[in-house]
């Protein structure tokens, strides 16, 4: 089957162009590098292409050398897009070498059509190989996107291997564009489709992050990181019906920054944002991974023990006490910054089906008002199993 060349490369352009408006529209307001680098690869693959169409209305050294320089930028545009949407350390020198490469190589092989699909097509196949290892080599929540979106590219790098290899075994077997030949309408149809996919993938994938973020912000607290007191407060009731389904114990602790106000008053807010989320870290490194750590309003914090007695929690508390008075956090003018904390502990006993989660930390925060009467820097306890603790 053979389709004519030019209007499979209108079409690229058309196909282009519309994914750079759909592009431009859905990220107005929120651009970034990433996204204005897919739109620019788009712009500079479509002059690329209508350069080619044009063969034998403008000169050699535009239709073949140009031509085939932009093709090849773009689609280290497309790589580089990649790099800054994971992140990945590539320096970019390396990411468009190829692109100059390909000039020399069109140039030195002007007149050589054999040459240049042998080695524009090991270039290019090069470029798609490394964007999908790229892809390949994040680790995170998109992995099935990923996949999908890295097979596009190595569909398209197979296809210009392809088109050196069977350069090499027939050098006449792909004739110069835009003429028709079937392999040159294969060529132009798989990567017609590789090329869509490459692109919606990519979309989706910044789609996807996005969701990813706003379910973040609306879980964490901004400044610490920590659940916010919403989120917290939604997964310590899951916490207690598991415990109360399993009959374990639930260990809670409420800790507050000693002299908070001071630490602000005295060295600014920031000095006073970068304790509280050194707070959180010292914290992590304290707990065990099923703990539960948010942030449950100012210099206030609550942390939530699975299967946890009041025992273990208090030794937990202390633990962490220690930790936090023993951390030191250095200020950008060289001062040296202590803080030390008071914590209200309580737990809920095994078995006890009737305590609510009100309950628990109505008598954590019993404690914590019993541990900074008592002169602050230190753990104090509730015990729930007393008779007198009002049941829910």
């Amino acid at each position: 089957m053979t389709l004519d060349i030019t209007t499979i490369l209108v079409l690229f352009i058309l196909n282009n162009l519309l994914i750079a408006a759909l592009l431009v529209v859905s990220f107005r307001g929120r651009r970034t590098p990433a996204t204005d680098l897919w739109v620019y690869s788009l712009l500079v693959q479509s002059a690329a292409w209508i350069i080619y169409s044009a063969r034998g209305q403008v000169p050699d050294p535009l239709s073949i050398v140009l031509a085939g320089s932009l093709l090849s930028l773009s689609y280290a545009m497309l790589t580089d897009a990649f790099c800054q949407f994971f992140e990945f350390p590539l320096k970019r020198r390396w990411i468009y070498f190829p692109a100059l490469l390909t000039l020399l190589v069109f140039w030195w092989n002007l007149d050589s059509l054999a040459n240049r699909n042998i080695l524009g097509g090991l270039i290019i196949g090069v470029q798609f190989i490394a964007a999908a290892a790229i892809i390949l080599k994040r680790d995170d929540q998109w992995r099935a996107l990923r996949v999908f979106i890295s097979s596009g590219a190595i569909v398209m790098a197979l296809m210009f291997f392809a088109r050196a290899a069977i350069t090499i075994l027939d050098p006449a077997a792909i004739p110069v564009l835009p003429a028709t030949s079937p392999f040159q309408t294969a060529t132009f149809l798989i990567g017609d489709a590789a090329r869509l996919a490459f692109s919606f993938g990519f979309l989706l994938l910044i789609e996807a992050r996005r969701s990813d973020e706003l379910t973040r912000l609306a879980t964490l607290d901004s400044l610490t990181e920590a659940y916010n007191r919403r989120t917290f407060m939604e997964l310590a009731e899951r916490e207690l019906a598991r415990a109360r389904r399993y009959r374990q114990p639930l260990g809670l602790m409420f800790l507050d920054l000693d002299h908070f106000k001071k630490v602000n008053d005295t060295h600014g807010h920031l000095a006073g944002d970068a304790m509280l989320r050194q707070i959180k870290k010292v914290a992590e490194n304290c707990l065990r991974q099923q703990d539960l750590f948010g942030r449950y309003g100012g210099e206030e914090f609550c942390i939530l023990l699975p299967d946890t007695d009041l025992a273990g929690t208090q030794v937990l508390a202390e633990r962490l006490r220690q930790d936090i008075e023993n951390f030191i956090l250095h200020l950008p003018d060289g001062e040296q910054l202590r803080i030390t904390v008071s914590i209200g502990v309580s737990a809920v006993p095994a078995g006890q089906d009737a305590i609510a989660l009100d309950n628990l930390i109505e008598y954590a925060d019993l404690a914590l008002y019993q541990a900074k009467k008592q002169g602050r820097n230190r753990v104090a306890a509730e015990d729930m199993a007393e008779p007198e603790v009002a049941m829910a």
